[in-house]
């Protein structure tokens, strides 16, 4: 599954220059890691580019230009993701083992030990926080001007079925340096179209071509109808996967009246989509506007993660949103079944 979530908060908080920066070091020990490459990244927007470490035995050094401190994450070859802060002119220290990278122990920087701190306290729960969320909302509250804290919050905003009235209130409760965070300014305004999009809303207008440059939109084409909407690209190896998934509901529903699919790709190459399409047999309908992620659809249905998949009734209000396909399949099962009943019901 691809995670457009820090993409789309890098892409809105890219911040294009430094001032009078100065180099800090970084110099890693890994035990396990060998002869293998580290990307670090920022999360912040404070620079542009994903920047690769090279570790030898285990070790290695990485030396970067900082006029102020910024969030970045270490990203390792099994996926495992680490933050690291890193602020103007310092010397950080990482020790720990390929079996635990969610737990390096990391030396420099009060924002690291803040993270340091946070990492002891999902050791030890107690009668009052005792889940991961409760001891890391604890640990905002706590917390409120640190940087860890911002960082935190947004890893929240990532979990499968975010809490917005808790996202809000921490929030509300940092200091007021914080709140002015870009990262902050973009998560309020990605909560906001969240909250428009939350079961019983009406779905988004949307309005795309299909490969044959005819219009598509929910009221002309699937009208009356239950329609599963299906987000993927080409270049995501999770959607083409994906698309076996909708290859079995299309199948289960292509002779069934009252449902509708529809795929909306964020591809920008037109030759590359269309021949994802009849590479992946995709017989239903399929629309893309070639901008990526720069697709007015991203904004619409707030697309943080690909695939992606969402159920909208007949009465064009939202019924399921990123569930599986198994899932929307019993939903509109149960969905059908139950107007079929009325129907018959009215008719005697």
């Amino acid at each position: 599954m691809k995670n457009l979530f820090i993409v789309l908060l890098a892409a809105m908080v890219f911040v294009g220059c430094r001032h009078e920066a100065e180099t800090s070091l970084v110099e890693g020990n890994i035990k396990g890691l060998a002869n293998d490459t580290v990307y670090i990244y920022s999360i912040d927007g404070s620079y542009e580019q994903v920047d690769t470490i090279v570790a030898e035995k285990g070790r290695f050094s990485y030396t970067t230009a900082k006029d102020t401190l910024t969030a970045n994450l270490l990203l390792f070859a099994d996926g495992t993701e680490f933050p690291l802060f890193i602020g103007k002119k310092e010397h950080i220290k990482i020790e720990g083992d390929t079996a635990a990278l969610h737990r390096l122990q990391v030396e420099g920087g009060t924002a690291n030990a803040d993270y340091a701190r946070y990492l002891e306290a999902l050791q030890m729960p107690d009668s009052i926080a005792t889940t991961t969320t409760q001891i890391t909302q604890r640990f905002i509250r706590q917390n409120n001007t640190s940087p860890v804290s911002v960082y935190l919050i947004n890893r929240l905003a990532q979990t499968e079925d975010p809490d917005f009235k808790a996202l809000k209130e921490l929030i509300k409760g940092l200091a007021g340096t914080l709140q002015d965070d870009p990262r902050i300014v973009f998560l309020n305004e990605w909560i906001e179209r969240e909250e428009k999009l939350s079961t019983g809303k009406v779905a988004p207008f949307f309005n795309l071509k299909n490969a044959k440059g005819e219009k598509i939109t929910r009221n002309d084409s699937f009208k009356d109808k239950y329609l599963v909407v299906h987000f993927w690209a080409s270049w995501d190896d999770s959607s083409r996967v994906s698309n076996a998934e909708m290859r079995k509901l299309h199948r289960k529903y292509k002779k069934t009246k009252e449902v509708g699919l529809l795929g909306i790709s964020l591809d920008v190459d037109k030759a590359q989509w269309k021949d994802a399409v009849e590479q992946d047999t995709l017989t239903w309908e399929q629309g893309c506007d070639f901008a990526g992620m720069n697709s007015e659809v991203v904004n619409l249905f707030a697309l943080h993660q690909l695939p992606s998949y969402l159920l909208i009734s007949p009465s064009g209000r939202i019924v399921l949103r990123n569930v599986s396909p198994d899932s929307i399949a019993t939903r509109i099962d149960k969905d059908v079944a139950a107007d079929r009943e009325r129907e018959r019901k009215k008719k005697k």
